[in-house]
């Protein structure tokens, strides 16, 4: 198993399972535009309004990225913490997802400032 934080450009990111946490009040990840970053501003609509009630997870269209799966994870369903421990529930969920499912790399992306600073 091989778990890394992601700092740097999505481009050059290599991952068999993305992790990206969605926060109503700080953006801990940049994405460039395109299917991806499509589907995680629908996610965050559906998170905040309350009609998607858990993680989500979907596979990046072919040759978009060197992305296997993504999972999307919302602070908005753990209210009892602060953002600190979200992201570490939210990374130990991704953890066994991805030892669970044969996805070896497993990938926290948090390159803004605002994740940057919760690493």
């Amino acid at each position: 198993m091989n778990i890394e934080l992601h700092h740097g450009n999505f481009a050059e990111l290599e991952a068999d399972l993305l992790v990206l946490i969605c926060d109503q009040g700080d953006q801990l990840f940049d994405i460039p535009e395109g299917q991806v970053a499509e589907k995680v501003a629908g996610l965050r609509a559906a998170f905040a309004s309350g009609q998607v009630t858990r993680e989500v997870s979907f596979d990046p269209k072919e040759g978009e990225s060197k992305v296997g799966t993504v999972v999307c994870y919302s602070t908005e369903h753990e209210k009892a913490f602060g953002l600190w421990e979200n992201v570490k529930t939210f990374a130990a969920r991704a953890i066994k997802l991805g030892a669970d499912t044969g996805r070896p790399r497993v990938v926290v992306a948090l390159n803004r400032a605002e994740g940057a600073a919760v690493a």
